[in-house]
C-alpha cells in the first residue's frame, strides 16, 4: 500500500486586514494538525510503529518544516546592513560643468596628421626631415627634372568628403622648429582664437594643392610640385648641418578652397610592402648626366588645430583633434564620510543635432578619466555605453571615484572625452564632436544624473 503526504509550506501572507490574516492563520494551523494526527494514524496502521519512534519522528518533522524559510538576497539577516541611497533628483551632487581645450606638444609623432578645415577647426601639419645627404651641394634648378612631396590620404575625414575639394599651400619655416615651438608660435591669437603667424613662415608658396581625394580603405599618393629654388637650399645647408639655425622643414596650410578635413598616413608599416612616410622625391641629373632619383623622407609629423573654445557652458563637450575636454564637478558631503559605496552609476545625455562626426560610425561609448594632470591621465578611465535607440549613455560604475572622494570632503571631478581618444597620444587621430545636456540644461530630465547606494561605516 502506497503512502500519500500534501505538503502545505512558505505560504506567504500580505494583507492589511488582521481579521484576514488570524482567519488564515487559524486555518494554517488546523490543516497541519490534521497533518499530523492523519500522519500518526496511518504510521500506526499501516507499520506498527512504537510510540518513542513515532515523537522522534514528529520532532524531526517539526524541526525540518520550520527550516524551510527562504534565505535573504544577500546571504545574511537584512537587519545587519542597512544600504541607502542618494541621488541628483534629491539632492544637487554636481554642481557645475567646464569645457576647455587641452594642448599637447607641438612636436609629436603621430600615425596620421590632418589638413583642411571645417567648421571652426583649420588643421595645419608641419613636417621636418632629415637624412639629406651632403653629396649633391653640385645640384642647382638646372640639374633637377621634377621635385615632388608624395603623400596618401587615410580613409579618415570630416566635412564635404562626398562633394568638396580640398586645398592646401605649402609654406618654408623662417626658422629652425624644435620642442620649444608653441601651439602660440603659429597663432598668436592663444587659445581658441588667432589667424596664423605670418611672421613665422616665409610668405612664398613652394608649392600647393587644389582638388578631391576620394575616400576609400585604401588611397593612391598624390604629388604635389615642390619649388626647384627649394630643395636647391636644402641641398646647399647640408653642408653646415647647423641646426639650430635651420631645420628641413615646412608648414602645410590649407586654403579657403578647403570644405573638409583629411587624415594622412606617415608610417611604413600602415600599408605592406609600401613605404607611408611623406616622401619627398627629386629627380636630377647627375656628374655623369644619367638621371638619378632622391628620396628623402619625414622625421617629425604632427598637427596642430585652432578652433573656438565652446562659448556654452551649460553643455558637455568633448571632441578629438582639437583636444575640447569637459569637466563635471562633484560635491558627495551629503554622503556620510568614510562610507561604503555599494554602486554608484551615472547617466548622460546625447544632443544628436549638435553632435558630428566624420566618415565613420558615431562612437557608441564616452570615456572619462578620473583625474588629469596637464593633458595625460594617470587613472584607467571609466566607460559609458549608449543605451540602444536611445540617446543615454550610462556609466555602470564609478564607485572607486566616489570612494575616493568619499574619503576626504566628497568633492572631485571627472573629466570626459572620446573613447577613440583614449590616451594623449591618439588625441589627434579624429574631429569627431560629442555634445551633452549640462546641469544647467532647460530640460531637467536630460541633465547628468548621478545616483549611488552607500551603507555607513559601524562604528
Amino acid at each position: 500500500m502506497s503512502l500519500h503526504f500534501n505538503i502545505i509550506s512558505n505560504l506567504n501572507i500580505s494583507s492589511n486586514n488582521s481579521k484576514f490574516k488570524m482567519l488564515a492563520i487559524n486555518i494554517l494551523k488546523n490543516l497541519r494538525l490534521n497533518l499530523v494526527s492523519n500522519l500518526q494514524t496511518n504510521l500506526r496502521t499501516h507499520f506498527s510503529l512504537p510510540k518513542c519512534s513515532l515523537c522522534l519522528f514528529l520532532f524531526l518533522l517539526i524541526v525540518l518544516n520550520s527550516c524551510n524559510e527562504n534565505p535573504t538576497t544577500l546571504g545574511f539577516p537584512l537587519d545587519t546592513l542597512e544600504i541607502e541611497s542618494i541621488s541628483t533628483e534629491e539632492v544637487e551632487l554636481i554642481t557645475n560643468s567646464e569645457n576647455s581645450i587641452v594642448r599637447l606638444k607641438i612636436l609629436h609623432n603621430q600615425s596620421i596628421f590632418h589638413i583642411g578645415k571645417f567648421n571652426d577647426i583649420t588643421a595645419i601639419a608641419f613636417l621636418r626631415y632629415r637624412f639629406v645627404p651632403d653629396s649633391l651641394t653640385y645640384v642647382n634648378e638646372s640639374n633637377i627634372i621634377s621635385a615632388k612631396l608624395f603623400l596618401r590620404a587615410e580613409r579618415y575625414g570630416i566635412g564635404d568628403t562626398i562633394n568638396g575639394n580640398i586645398g592646401f599651400d605649402l609654406y618654408e619655416l623662417k626658422e629652425g622648429m624644435d620642442t620649444s615651438t608653441t601651439w602660440e608660435n603659429v597663432y598668436p591669437g592663444g587659445v581658441g582664437g588667432g589667424t596664423v603667424n605670418s611672421s613665422f613662415f616665409i610668405p612664398n608658396k613652394i608649392g600647393s594643392f587644389d582638388g578631391k581625394i576620394t575616400k576609400k580603405d585604401t588611397n593612391d599618393k598624390i604629388g604635389i610640385d615642390i619649388d626647384k629654388n627649394f630643395i636647391v637650399k636644402w641641398l646647399r645647408f647640408s653642408e653646415s648641418r647647423d641646426t639650430n639655425v635651420y631645420s628641413y622643414s615646412f608648414g602645410i596650410i590649407p586654403n579657403d578652397n578647403s570644405k573638409y578635413i583629411s587624415s594622412f598616413g606617415t608610417r611604413n608599416d600602415t600599408y605592406k610592402n609600401d613605404a607611408f612616410y611623406p616622401t619627398i622625391e627629386v629627380v636630377y641629373k647627375n656628374k655623369k648626366d644619367v638621371i638619378d632619383t632622391l628620396k628623402i623622407r619625414r622625421s617629425v609629423v604632427h598637427t596642430i588645430t585652432n578652433v573656438d573654445k565652446p562659448s556654452d557652458e551649460n553643455k558637455i563637450i568633448v571632441q578629438g583633434g582639437v583636444a575640447i575636454r569637459s569637466q563635471l564637478f562633484f560635491d558627495l558631503s551629503a554622503i556620510p564620510q568614510k562610507s561604503s559605496i555599494v554602486k554608484a552609476q551615472l547617466e548622460m545625455y546625447l544632443i544628436p543635432e549638435e553632435t558630428y562626426h566624420g566618415n565613420n560610425i558615431i562612437d557608441s561609448t564616452l570615456v572619462a578619466g578620473l583625474d588629469w594632470i596637464g593633458a595625460k591621465f594617470y587613472n584607467p578611465p571609466y566607460a559609458a555605453l549608449k543605451e540602444t535607440g536611445t540617446n543615454k549613455y550610462v556609466f555602470p560604475s564609478i564607485s572607486s571615484a566616489v570612494q575616493k572622494w568619499n574619503q576626504t570632503d566628497g568633492k572631485g571631478i571627472l573629466v570626459f572625452y572620446t573613447n577613440r581618444n583614449a590616451n594623449d597620444f591618439e588625441e589627434q587621430r579624429n574631429f569627431d564632436r560629442y555634445v551633452f545636456h549640462g546641469t544647467k540644461s532647460a530640460d531637467i530630465t536630460k541633465r547628468p544624473k548621478l545616483t549611488v547606494f552607500y551603507t555607513r561605516r559601524q562604528n
